[in-house]
């Protein structure tokens, strides 16, 4: 069966393989509701994970997943809402499409505000819940895609030495080599051969890739 209600765990950590396949991931207490969801979606060739509750759900999750979420709003034990608080407690970057029969205005702006990408309201047409996950599918490729260039920028930062650490940190501030040299207490041509180790280091090629580079490692979500 390609579907489960209880997936087994799977060890490792950071982004998934991207050309693995995206799982999409359903809680519904109502397992009738929940079994015709997944029938609808693995005959559009998706791969999908059951659940009929929210904590059995965040038991086997793993960090490293990539896909999408569907959950249902109103579900005893965790509600929607809590599970969105706790998922964006983890940290967790899956997107999350609520489908609900009690969608109205506030709870879609509180659902929203919480961390999820679309509100549904059931019954749905499928067309319109298949465009909704191919679009968190794309989202969650995208975020995968940009945390994958974040760690590569953190591994390159972590390559320079202290001294090139502070170098560029002038150099991003403005300062000219001199004013570099006079600042650090060091010699005009120490400064040049840490800002050329830098770029270097960095794989850069000018001072505006650079701090294009910073910003990107230091405007990452928490």
């Amino acid at each position: 069966m390609p579907n489960q209600f209880f997936q087994e765990s799977r060890s490792g950590s950071g982004p998934a393989d991207p050309n693995s396949a995206p799982v999409i991931y359903v809680i519904d207490d109502d397992e009738a509701v929940l079994q015709s969801l997944l029938a609808l979606l693995e005959s559009h060739g998706l791969t999908t994970r059951g659940f009929t509750k929210a904590s059995d759900f965040l038991g086997q999750l793993d960090t490293s997943s990539h896909g999408c979420i569907i959950t249902d709003w109103r579900m005893p034990e965790m509600s929607g809402m809590e599970l969105l608080e706790e998922l964006k407690k983890r940290g967790m970057p899956l997107p999350v499409i609520v489908l609900t029969a009690f969608a109205d205005v506030p709870m879609a702006v509180a659902a929203m505000r919480t961390g999820a990408v679309t509100v549904l309201q059931k019954p749905c047409p499928d067309a319109e819940l298949l465009a909704a996950i191919h679009q968190a599918i794309e989202a969650d490729r995208i975020n995968h895609r940009q945390y994958r260039q974040r760690e590569e920028f953190r591994r390159r930062i972590e390559r320079l030495s202290e001294g090139e650490r502070k170098v560029m940190d002038l150099a991003l501030a403005g300062r000219m080599n001199r004013e570099i040299a006079s600042e650090l207490g060091i010699g005009l041509r120490t400064v040049e051969k840490r800002r050329h180790n830098v770029m270097q280091k960095m794989q850069v090629e000018s001072l505006a890739e650079l701090m294009q580079v910073m910003m990107t490692v230091e405007n990452a979500p928490l």
